[in-house]
């Protein structure tokens, strides 16, 4: 029976990365028991490997980094008063204590990954399909409205998140593309993930996704190795910026950001007093302000992990910024948000773990490379440790495709 168990473990693995990658735009609560089960497999193993992966563990400054992560955040619980926020926040950000320990130290076949990753496509374009036939068809509404009726309301995600999601078929696809697989299918294949990615209206997936195209065009053993070739990505990638400004959901948000951003603090202060604007730049210039001064008037341990959201909250009312009242605001930046729960502990910490995170890259990675520096540029607009789906970002996926690239390397 534990011969078989064992046998059998490696497919077993995959099966539960695949529950949660599979679920994150289906089911919160999969999605969660997928997260469970997953850290209870870790254990069911034999002793001695149970102790080899703990040993390689203790080795790895990541996971050492992602560990002092989150024991800070129960650090910034001892001098926090509201306690019950606080522990939402360590309940959410459990998987970060177990996640990367579990990725990093598992032996990951990568074939069966490979198999995983190319069925993964697959999934992603019929649940894509699937919500906008429902949404089109059956609730008869129109694509401007797709982001708010499924995506934030029904599946109670943030676009943001999904972004994230989307890389993972559109880096498979172009790899495929790039190794002249089924180029024809590929490339519609790829025709629909941009066009998913377009459909979420976001202006920071668009950049990210110029990103990519810039990082894809230096790639080494690429069949773009001449700079005409690299150039020519570069356009392309401009020519789907372009194309997306034209998609209503970015137009009027990319509209909005260019006709009315003021840069002195006090101008946006008094206009976000007296109306409910619409600029999210404003809003996030606005909450970076409010946080930079509490960051430093409460220096250098910050607020605490629970009360971090009343301080923003009370500042909102003090200058009566209405859209922060009526929404509650979170930080909209994961980087100031450490600092501002436990100052230069978390803070410090967070930096240095996205540093070490980033040098694991090279241009030679199949997605590592693109999911994390995304994830990176991502934090400056978002805080995305703040939900289940972004905590699954920086503790499962970012863990899971590092190991990936190691076990390749290793090859």
């Amino acid at each position: 029976m534990i011969e078989a168990y064992q046998k059998y473990r490696p497919s077993i693995y995959i099966l539960l990365i695949a529950i949660v990658l599979c679920s994150y735009m289906v089911s919160f609560a999969i999605n969660s028991i997928g997260v469970g089960v997953l850290c209870a497999f870790f254990f069911l193993d034999s002793i001695t490997n149970i102790k080899a992966k703990l040993q390689k563990a203790k080795q790895s400054r990541i996971i050492t980094l992602y560990f002092l992560f989150f024991i800070l955040q129960i650090v910034g619980m001892l001098y926090t008063d509201n306690r019950e926020f606080g522990m939402k926040r360590i309940i959410t950000q459990l998987p970060i204590l177990i996640l990367p320990l579990i990725l990093l130290s598992e032996e990951l076949c990568l074939k069966k990954m490979n198999v995983l990753l190319d069925g993964f496509r697959y999934w992603i374009l019929t649940v894509f399909l699937f919500y906008i036939a429902q949404h089109v068809f059956m609730d008869e509404n129109s694509l401007e409205t797709f982001v708010l009726f499924i995506i934030t309301d029904r599946l109670g995600i943030s676009q943001f998140y999904v972004v994230f999601i989307l890389l993972i078929p559109i880096i498979t696809t172009v790899n495929a593309i790039r190794n002249k697989k089924n180029i024809t299918l590929n490339i519609i294949l790829l025709a629909f993930f941009v066009f998913f990615l377009f459909l979420l209206g976001n202006k920071t997936s668009v950049f990210i996704l110029f990103i990519l195209s810039v990082l894809f065009a230096f790639q080494r053993n690429t069949l773009f190795n001449s700079i005409w070739k690299k150039v020519t990505i570069i356009v392309v990638g401009i020519i789907l910026v372009i194309s997306a400004y034209n998609m209503p959901g970015i137009q009027k948000r990319v509209d909005v950001l260019v006709k009315t951003t003021d840069f002195n603090i006090e101008t946006i202060i008094t206009k976000n007093s007296v109306t409910h604007t619409k600029n999210t730049l404003e809003h996030r210039l606005l909450i970076n302000y409010i946080t930079i001064n509490e960051v430093v008037d409460n220096f250098p341990f910050g607020v605490g992990t629970g009360d971090y959201q009343d301080v923003l909250n009370n500042n909102y009312d003090a200058i009566n910024f209405k859209q922060g009242i009526c929404h509650e605001f979170n930080n909209h930046n994961q980087y100031l948000s450490e600092f501002l729960k436990t100052g230069i502990l978390s803070g410090t910490v967070f930096l240095l773990l996205m540093f070490s995170l980033i040098r694991q890259s090279n241009f030679n990675n199949q997605y590592y490379i693109y999911i994390v520096l995304s994830f990176a540029v991502a934090c400056l607009f978002e805080s995305y440790l703040d939900r289940q789906h972004g905590v699954v970002i920086f503790a499962f996926i970012i863990p899971l495709f590092l190991k990936y690239e190691i076990e390749n390397k290793s090859v």
